[in-house]
């Protein structure tokens, strides 16, 4: 998949490089991440049906699209659950917050009926459950009630654990399916510190099960 490469001259020297290769190119509309998510989205929905699953039964994380930190902080639960990171627009962010039409399209495209939010307040369509909302007083809180709902809720672990810049979306984008392999969990820091009191009260809390830390 080449996401987000807008243009064939990537594309192609892929297909140069790789000519016995599946290549697919997934851009939004005019531009859009939030178009983007969706088609994603879509994307991910069709691997699952190949392999004989239902991308219905799957949680929707549904965060901003405009503010990396929150997406970053959730991507490791997304990865090992195989849910999908729906993105969507702040319009105001007072509630009630409407949601964008590419993020309603998603849940109808799927037929996804229960989702998370990290850091959006953004009303969900009709039919749709939410199961919590991740937000906090900045980024490291969101990122770090993220973190206490996967493990008691989602299965993942502390036994992997990943650090990585808040700042920095490129640096960070990389380690939540890095981490996500083995059920762990990806946490953010400011790159030049300090440490953020949530994020070391939490390692601290579950330092006993940590056994890899990246």
């Amino acid at each position: 998949f080449c996401i987000g490469l807008t243009g064939t001259t990537v594309a192609d020297a892929v297909k140069a490089l790789l000519p016995s290769a599946t290549v697919v190119s997934i851009n939004g509309a005019l531009g859009s991440v939030y178009d983007m998510s969706r088609k994603v989205a879509g994307a991910l929905g069709d691997r699952v049906d190949a392999k004989g699953g239902d991308i219905s039964t799957a949680t929707g994380i549904l965060t901003i699209g405009s503010n990396f930190p929150d997406a970053i902080g959730v991507s490791a639960l997304a990865c090992a659950r195989g849910w999908p990171i729906i993105l969507t627009d702040v319009a105001g962010g007072i509630p009630p917050v409407p949601l964008h039409p590419s993020a309603a399209g998603t849940f109808s495209d799927l037929g996804i009926t229960t989702a998370i939010k990290a850091g959006t307040y953004a009303e969900l369509p009709a039919g749709v459950t939410g199961l919590s909302n991740f937000s906090g007083a900045d980024r490291y809180y969101t990122n770090a009630n993220a973190a206490l709902w996967a493990q008691t809720y989602a299965g993942l672990t502390f036994t992997h654990t990943a650090l990585t810049t808040g700042d920095k979306f490129p640096d960070a984008l990389a380690g939540g399916p890095y981490v996500a392999q083995d059920g762990g969990m990806l946490l953010l820091s400011p790159t030049n510190g300090p440490l953020p009191a949530p994020i070391g009260a939490l390692i601290s809390a579950n330092r006993a099960a940590v056994e890899h830390f990246t």
